[in-house]
């Protein structure tokens, strides 16, 4: 680890939810290393103690809670303060992910996911929220993904969700700029975790994925911990694909066409 980055985390206290597994995992043992008091979220205690026990050190804390429940989380926050006094730093990697265009995705579906991925967020978001306020200060991590930037046919529920959670970075950021804290929405591509898994034949015939097939959660945690240090607005993982969105911006037509063409990933709307 960079003896800037150790420096800039010691003492600080960080909350990530979804710790139990992919980035959230990553950034757990990344941050802890780096100095950090480390909360660690999750549905279920018995996952986040076996991390915890890997860690050998007191600078953690195991605070099972649903993110779509506003009472838990609002009471794994209090916790918190009760505990070490401060929250420096949320991370917000709680989520779900289900393939399938909107003919033949459940409602059901449709809902939960934007219960996890959106509603979850935010709920972590408004509970952390007062206490950084009175600090003055804090940093906010949205961890979104590519699917909440480039429109992927066959991804109706979860990108919808991430996509919801770009349009949230950008309107509460400039309101929690003036209260000292800083707001970092990041997008990863495809990433090795548990969160696809299940579909790993389907996105490795992306061409997005032959781009990004070496991007670990460990990649993508040390990437989010550089943009807390240099405080960026957000980030697209790996950069290469920054011109996507950018470009999906500006021209949609031709990315959408591109995507249609080359993507290749998830099943087809109609399936």
């Amino acid at each position: 680890m960079l003896n800037k980055r150790e420096h800039f985390f010691e003492s600080k206290v960080a909350v990530i939810t979804g710790a139990s597994s992919g980035i959230g995992k990553a950034l757990a043992f990344d941050l802890t290393e780096s100095g950090c008091k480390v909360v660690m979220v999750a549905r279920h205690r018995k996952n986040l103690e076996e991390i915890a026990a890997e860690m050998y050190t007191e600078k953690t804390m195991v605070l099972p809670a649903d993110v779509t429940d506003y009472t838990e989380v609002s009471s794994m926050v209090d916790q918190v303060i009760k505990e070490w006094g401060r929250i420096d730093i949320l991370i917000n990697c709680a989520g779900t992910f289900k393939a399938g265009g909107l003919v033949s995705l459940p409602l059901e579906t449709m809902h939960e996911t934007m219960e996890v991925n959106y509603k979850g967020t935010v709920n972590c978001v408004k509970a952390s929220l007062p206490y950084m306020v009175e600090q003055g200060s804090g940093s906010i991590v949205l961890l979104s993904s590519l699917a909440g930037r480039l429109a992927f046919p066959g991804c109706s529920a979860y990108g919808a969700s991430k996509f919801a959670l770009y349009g949230f970075a950008n309107i509460v950021r400039p309101e929690l700029k003036k209260h000292g804290i800083h707001m970092m929405a990041v997008y990863p591509s495809f990433v090795d975790s548990p969160l696809v898994e299940g579909h790993i034949e389907r996105v490795k015939k992306s061409f997005f994925f032959r781009i990004s097939r070496d991007f670990s959660p460990q990649k993508v945690s040390r990437a989010i911990m550089k943009g807390l240090i240099k405080k960026k607005r957000e980030m697209v993982l790996p950069p290469t694909l920054g011109w996507a969105a950018a470009i999906y911006g500006l021209c949609p037509r031709p990315v959408e066409y591109f995507i249609g063409k080359f993507h290749g990933g998830w099943p087809d709307p109609l399936e």
